[in-house]
C-alpha cells in the first residue's frame, strides 16, 4: 500500500519547467518586445498566416506558440487575454485540442509527413476557430519536406496558421523564411532570471539566497528552462534551503569570490602560490575548465571596471568585492590583462585536449606566470643618464622620416592624472615620440600621430607639425598634454597649415614600396618568378 502511494506521488510530480510554464503573455519573462508585437497584431486583426519563432533553447518559443494558439482559439477570442477556462483553452493546455497540432520535426523530417500535414490542413477546424500547426525544430526538415510546404505557405487557407520554432534560422531555406513573419526571442538577462527563480522557489516553499539565484542564472546562459532544471535539482539536493555553496558543489563550480586572490597571484607572477590556490579549487570540487572560465570572467570584470562600466553590468560577486576589484585594477594595466586573457583562452583548448585536465591547467599557469615575469623584466627601465643629457645639444634638427620598429599594443589606456616618473632624455625624432607614447600606454594617441601628423621640425620641447586633412583639430593639444605628462616638461606644438612632408604612415608605405621594387629587380627574385609565374612577392616578404 505504501509502495503504491509513493508511486502515485512520483508520477503526479511535475518538474518546475513544466509546472510553471507560462499560460499567458503576461507570464512570459524577458520578451516584452515580442509580446507587444503579438498583442498589436491580435488587437488590430492583422495576423500573419505563418510565424517563425527563433532563439536559443529554453527561452519560450514553443510556449509562445501555445499561448498564441490559445489566444486565437479561445471561445472569448480572438483575444490577447485567453480565459484559460473554456474548452479550447483547457484542451490546448492539456495537449489534446483537435485543431492545434504540434509536431517535432526532428522525428518527422520526411516529405510524406508534410504531405499528410498539408492534406489535414485543407479541412476546416473541428472545434476551434483556426487550425494551427506548431512545428518544433523546423530546421530539421528535409529539403523535399520544405519544398512540399511552399505552395501552402504562399496561398494558405484562411483557417490555417503555421507556427514554426527553431534554434537555427540559418538552416531554413530563404524561400520559407520569405513567406513567414520572423519573431526573435532573446536571451533572458541574469538579473531577470535570478528574480524569476527566487519567485518560483518561494512558491515551492523553498528559500534561495540572492547569490545562489545569480549563480544558477549565469549557469543557465539565458535559458529559462535550463535554469529551472538547475533550480529543481538544487531544491532537491539542499532540502529546500538553497545557498551558494550548495549550487557551486552541485555544478562543480568554485566560490566566485575566491577567484580574486588567484588572479592577484597571477598578476604578481607568483607561480607557486597560484598553483597552490588552483590545486585547492580542484580538491574542493571545481574542475579545471571552470577554474579557467571563472578566471576569464574575473579578468573581463577587471578590464571593464578600469573603463568605468556600470555596476549593473558587472557580476554580483564583483560588486560585493568592490574594494578587492579596485585594488587589482590599480595594480594591473590593459595590455597585461589582455595577455592573461589570451593565455587563459589557450588554456581552455589545452585542457579540453589533454588526457589530464589538471596537469594542463598547472602547465598553463606556469607558462602564464613565466610570461608575465619576462614582461616585467623587459619593461624595467635601465639606469638613467645624468641631467646634462636631458636637453638636446646643437642646432635645430630636421625630423627623420625613417620608421623605427614599433611594438603593437591592442588597446589604449587613457591619460592618467597622477604624477609618474619622468624620463631624462627627450625624444629627438618623431619615431622616438611615437615609441614613447606607446611605451606609456598612449596607443590611441600614437596611432593618430602616426596617421595624421606631418612632422616639420623638432627642437627640444618645441614641435612644429601640420595636420592631415581628416585629423582631429585637438590632436596637437592632446599630444602636448601627453608629452608634458610623460617627460615632465612643457611642450609647444606649433601647428602649421600645410606641409609637404609625409606622415609616418605614408613614409612607411613609401619604404615598403621601395623595398618591394628593389626585391622585384633582384636576380634571385626574377629567377623565382620565372619558375613560379604569378607568385606574390609581398606574400614572400611576409612569410
Amino acid at each position: 500500500m505504501l509502495f503504491s502511494e509513493a508511486n502515485q506521488t512520483a508520477s503526479s510530480y511535475k518538474v518546475l519547467a513544466r509546472a510553471y510554464r507560462p499560460e499567458t503573455f503576461e507570464d512570459l519573462i524577458g520578451q516584452e518586445q515580442l509580446v507587444s508585437s503579438l498583442k498589436q497584431a491580435l488587437s488590430n486583426g492583422r495576423l500573419p498566416h505563418a510565424f517563425i519563432f527563433s532563439g536559443i533553447r529554453g527561452v519560450g518559443k514553443t510556449t509562445t506558440a501555445r499561448i498564441l494558439a490559445r489566444c486565437l482559439n479561445c471561445e472569448t477570442g480572438p483575444t490577447i487575454t485567453p480565459c484559460g477556462h473554456c474548452g479550447s483553452c483547457v484542451a490546448i493546455k492539456e495537449d489534446r485540442h483537435l485543431d492545434v497540432i504540434e509536431i517535432d520535426a526532428a522525428s518527422r523530417t520526411g516529405v510524406d509527413d508534410m504531405r499528410e500535414l498539408i492534406e489535414a490542413g485543407r479541412y476546416k477546424a473541428v472545434s476551434g476557430r483556426y487550425k494551427i500547426f506548431i512545428i518544433d525544430e523546423v530546421h530539421m526538415l528535409s529539403k523535399s519536406a520544405f519544398n512540399a510546404l511552399l505552395k501552402t505557405l504562399e496561398e494558405p487557407p484562411p483557417h490555417l496558421i503555421f507556427i514554426f520554432a527553431t534554434t537555427e534560422t540559418d538552416k531554413i531555406p530563404t524561400t520559407i523564411l520569405s513567406r513567414c513573419t520572423r519573431c526573435e526571442l532573446k536571451r533572458i538577462d541574469n538579473n531577470t532570471l535570478a528574480k524569476h527563480f527566487a519567485d518560483i522557489a518561494t512558491r515551492e516553499n523553498a528559500t534561495i539566497s540572492d547569490e545562489a539565484a545569480q549563480i544558477i542564472a549565469r549557469a543557465s546562459d539565458g535559458s529559462v528552462r535550463d535554469g529551472l532544471s538547475l533550480l529543481d535539482q538544487a531544491i532537491t539536493t539542499s532540502d529546500k534551503n538553497v545557498d551558494a555553496q550548495t549550487v557551486n558543489t552541485m555544478l562543480g563550480l568554485m566560490d566566485k569570490a575566491t577567484i580574486l586572490p588567484f588572479i592577484e597571484q597571477i598578476l604578481i607572477a607568483d607561480t607557486k602560490q597560484a598553483l597552490t590556490l588552483a590545486l585547492g579549487f580542484y580538491k574542493n570540487g571545481a574542475n579545471p575548465q571552470k577554474i579557467v572560465e571563472d578566471s576569464l570572467e574575473a579578468i573581463h570584470a577587471l578590464a571593464t571596471f578600469q573603463f568605468g562600466e556600470s555596476e549593473e553590468e558587472l557580476p554580483s560577486y564583483v560588486i560585493s568585492a568592490r574594494n578587492d576589484i579596485e585594488h587589482l585594477a590599480k595594480r594591473s594595466n590593459t595590455p597585461q590583462l589582455l595577455a592573461i586573457w589570451e593565455h587563459l583562452i589557450l588554456a581552455l583548448t589545452e585542457i579540453e585536449l589533454s588526457p589530464s585536465p589538471l596537469l594542463a591547467l598547472e602547465m598553463a599557469i606556469i607558462r602564464l606566470c613565466q610570461t608575465l615575469k619576462e614582461q616585467q623584466l623587459t619593461s624595467s627601465s635601465p639606469n638613467t643618464p645624468g641631467e646634462d643629457q636631458r636637453k638636446p645639444q646643437g642646432p635645430t634638427q630636421q625630423i627623420s622620416t625613417t620608421i623605427a620598429p614599433v611594438t603593437a599594443v591592442s588597446i589604449a589606456s587613457p591619460i592618467q592624472d597622477d604624477p609618474v616618473e619622468t624620463i631624462t632624455v627627450l625624444p629627438k625624432t618623431m619615431e622616438e615620440i611615437l615609441n614613447l607614447l606607446i611605451e606609456h600606454k598612449e596607443v590611441l594617441l600614437a596611432e593618430q600621430v602616426r596617421r595624421d601628423i606631418r612632422p616639420i621640425h623638432l627642437n627640444g620641447t618645441t614641435l612644429q607639425i601640420a595636420l592631415h586633412t581628416n585629423a582631429d583639430n585637438k590632436l596637437g593639444q592632446n599630444l602636448s598634454k601627453a608629452l608634458a605628462h610623460i617627460t615632465g616638461d612643457s611642450w609647444i606644438i606649433d601647428v602649421q597649415t600645410q606641409s609637404v612632408n609625409p606622415t609616418l604612415l605614408e613614409a612607411q608605405k613609401m619604404q615598403d614600396e621601395a623595398l618591394h621594387a628593389k626585391l622585384l629587380s633582384h636576380p634571385l627574385t626574377q629567377s623565382a618568378m620565372e619558375i613560379f609565374p604569378g607568385s606574390d612577392v609581398r606574400t614572400l616578404l611576409k612569410h
